[in-house]
């Protein structure tokens, strides 16, 4: 039998071969699935906070398009009254809301004439990313106002003069107010807006004119 001089050679050099290939196999292996799982994990981390993102940019938005308001009421800003109704938002976005806002209310002026009101008003609200916002409304209503701190004398047909208390008309309001508040809701504390409004409204006819009549409201709007 004739040996090749080179197949001992050969035999070692293929083993160290085989153990080096094996060994480099089971180090990815091992290695590589931590890697791998790292991976998994940060894309899994980074799919959640991109789910939760567009939640709490919204976390300002209400389940419903209601609100419901409370609110003093003053006219002339002096004589005291109240007023309360509710908002419909037609229209809304991130910071802008087109609503309408029914109201009733009641107020006194001492020594000329008490009222009550009934309202249906049209706003605009515009509110900044922390919460500030300015709005503006207008509207008509039906104002019914009685005499209020003694007679009221009127002339008859006849030429006779007569009195009653607490004589009352039926008048048209014409509403205009700009407001600004804060709405909690942005700063994700309550679903709740604070607001100051200013404005005139006109009372037709009154003496066959138009009379004019100073406003002012300050309340809280509860969106539900």
């Amino acid at each position: 039998v004739v040996r090749s001089p080179h197949s001992r050679s050969q035999s070692l050099v293929l083993k160290p071969n085989a153990l080096f290939l094996t060994t480099l196999v089971l180090s990815i292996i091992i290695l590589g699935s931590p890697v791998v799982d790292a991976q998994e994990d940060a894309g899994a981390k980074t799919e959640v906070a991109s789910a939760q993102a567009p939640a709490a940019n919204q976390t300002h938005e209400a389940s419903t398009k209601f609100a419901v308001t409370a609110a003093y009421y003053g006219e002339m800003i002096t004589h005291p009254g109240f007023s309360i109704g509710m908002e419909y938002y037609f229209f809304e976005n991130k910071w802008f809301a087109a609503f309408v806002s029914p109201q009733v209310g009641w107020y006194i002026h001492p020594r000329n004439h008490y009222a009550l009101f009934m309202e249906g008003n049209i706003g605009t609200r515009f509110t900044a990313r922390f919460g500030l916002f300015g709005e503006l409304l207008g509207g008509l209503g039906y104002l019914q106002r009685w005499t209020h701190g003694g007679r009221v004398y009127s002339r008859d047909s006849d030429g006779s003069i007569s009195s009653s208390f607490a004589a009352g008309s039926a008048t048209l309001k014409v509403n205009g107010r700009f407001g600004f508040g804060w709405d909690f809701a942005r700063n994700n504390l309550l679903p709740m807006v604070a607001f100051v409004r200013v404005g005139v409204f006109g009372e037709y006819p009154y003496n066959n004119y138009m009379l004019l009549h100073g406003s002012f409201e300050a309340g809280v709007i509860y969106r539900f």
